[in-house]
Formats: structure tokens, C-alpha cells, sequence
């Protein structure tokens, strides 16, 4: 649905500019009302590996962590999650309330398979608990919904991608999540790869895919008294992983409050951009889908 009201396709046959468009451009040309989705096949059972380790067991399993993604990002997808740990059966009483990390892990492939093969990263020390076990994909999918219930927090996020995860990048991931005002706030390393890495930046509206790596603080709390110091702590990490940054780029989901404005939109979108105004400026020449990452239409 355009700013006019009229209703349009957008497919390689119709449309194809806004089709580009939408892949990565967000909501600023127009409201989505159906999609059709070209699927793959996965699973339906996948291998999915997540080790906790204590936060406290230092740089040496995410190094190792990330040395082997290095060799096996094609078939897994992974991600590195600092986090606090719960009180509750899914975590021995001697670690609740503590910080820990998360090597999560999924294989696209064979579960027995990527069992074999995610096995080395639940043997790199001791464990705080492990969850890893093969399932169902959609259930893999909705595991982490329960962390962030709709409408229960307060929230603030920042993201930035980086060409490399680096050692002294790893060592301030570390820092950043033993300082985290607020238990249930998180942060991550990302791990870009696979297919995702193979798209040319000109191909879709998301741009250049040569980063390696993305680092997000995820600022979640319960109360608006602590809204400054966590907000302040996504900030900081934000500022301090800057030296290890792709390009001044970002991942626009996670725009905070959006105080870094439009050039870190144009920042992002790098060469596409200009593409982007012409589209926008052909759907939406008036801006009217504007309260988003906001590519602005020609004068």
C-alpha cells in the first residue's frame, strides 16, 4: 500500500525498483500487506549447540569460538550472547545472578552431522550448563522469545558492524557485559557468513556484506529511574567498539533512540543510498512513512 493509498506488487516482473527497495530500505516506501516467500529447505530437525560458560573463564572459548567459524561459517550460524544468569532449575544455584556467555550454535544440515561437529565448542572448559541438543527448527527459532516479553521492558539498543572480531574487540565484549547495569540486559557478537556474506552489495537494498562480524548492546531494564545508566551503557560500548568498525556502519534495527540521525543512515546504506532517495521519492515523494531510519525523498 503506497502513500496514496493504491495497492501494488513489487516482484522481479512488477515493480522491481520497490522490490530492491524493500529488501533492507525498511518501511519507508509503503505498507507491506502480504508477502510471498521463496523458501529452502532446513531440517525439520537441526543441530543446535549452546554451551554457557562463566563469564569470569576469560577470552579463551570465544577465541576459540571464533577461530572455528572461521572454517565453518557456511553451514553454521552462530552467535556469542552475554547474559546474566537466572535463578531457576535451568542454572546451578552457585551461578545465579552471575554473568555468563552463550555459543549459540545452528548447523544447516544433517543433525547427527553438525552434532559431531558442534561438539568441540561444548569441551572448552567448564561448563556452566549446556543446552544444546537437536530439535525441531521452529522451535529453535522461538527459544530466546521468553527473554524479551512484549511490552514487559524498557529497552535501548545499539549495533555496529565490524570487519573483524579481533582479540582486544573479544576483550572489550568481556568488559562491556561485567559492567551491565541491569541483569537483563544483554549484548552479542555476531557472526556474519554463509550465504548471507555471498549477496553482492548492489543486489538488494542492504548493501555491502563484507563485514564479518556485528557487536549489539541490548540495553533492557524495568525501570524509568534507571533509564540514564542504561542508556548510557549501550552507548559507551558503542563508542569504545568504534576503532574495530566496517566502514561506519550499522545495523539500523538497533538505532537507539536514533539521536545518530541521518548520517548514520546514509553511512549504512553506503552506495545505495542514492538509489534509495530516487525510489522513495517515487512512492513516497511527501515522506509520509517517516518515523523509521528515514531516507528522504528529493526536494
Amino acid at each position: 500500500m503506497t502513500a496514496e493509498g493504491k495497492l501494488v506488487r513489487a516482484s522481479a516482473d512488477e515493480n522491481p525498483d520497490l522490490l530492491w527497495a524493500l529488501k533492507g530500505g525498511g518501511g519507508n516506501f509503503g505498507v507491506v500487506v502480504q508477502f510471498e516467500f521463496a523458501l529452502h529447505p532446513v531440517g525439520p530437525e537441526v543441530m543446535f549447540a549452546a554451551p554457557i560458560y562463566a563469564l569470569d573463564d576469560g577470552p579463551g572459548p570465544i577465541r576459540a569460538w571464533r577461530d572455528f567459524l572461521a572454517e565453518h561459517s557456511d553451514r553454521v550460524g552462530s552467535i556469542c550472547e552475554f547474559s546474566t544468569a537466572a535463578e531457576g532449575e535451568d542454572f546451578p544455584e552457585e551461578h545465579w545472578g552471575k554473568r555468563v556467555f552463550t555459543l549459540a550454535c545452528v548447523y544447516n544440515g544433517d543433525a547427527a552431522e553438525g552434532e559431531a561437529l558442534l561438539q568441540p565448542l561444548r569441551e572448552l572448559g567448564a561448563m556452566v550448563t549446556d543446552f544444546s541438543g537437536r530439535m525441531n527448527y521452529c522451535d529453535v527459532q522461538q527459544l530466546f522469545d521468553t527473554l524479551m516479553p512484549s511490552g514487559a521492558f524498557r529497552c535501548y539498543w545499539k549495533a555496529r558492524y565490524l570487519s573483524e572480531l579481533s582479540d582486544e574487540m573479544i576483550d572489550l565484549a568481556i568488559q562491556t557485559a561485567a559492567s551491565a547495569p541491569s541483569d537483563n540486559s544483554l549484548s552479542s557478537l555476531w557472526n556474519f557468513g554463509g550465504a548471507t556474506a555471498k549477496v553482492p552489495a548492489d543486489a538488494t537494498a542492504f548493501g555491502d556484506r563484507s563485514m564479518g562480524w556485528m557487536y549489539s548492546l541490548d540495553g533492557v531494564w524495568s525501570d524509568a529511574v534507571d533509564d540514564d545508566a542504561n542508556i548510557a551503557w549501550s552507548r559507551q560500548g558503542w563508542t569504545a567498539s568504534e576503532p574495530f568498525g566496517h566502514h561506519g556502519r550499522a545495523y539500523l534495527n538497533f538505532p537507539g533512540h536514533g539521536e545518530d540521525g541521518d548520517a548514520l543512515t546514509r553511512a549504512s546504506f553506503g552506495e545505495n543510498y542514492k538509489k534509495l532517495v530516487e525510489i522513495k521519492t517515487k512512492y513516497d515523494p511527501h515522506n509520509r512513512f517517516q518515523f523509521n531510519q528515514n531516507i528522504q525523498p528529493e526536494a
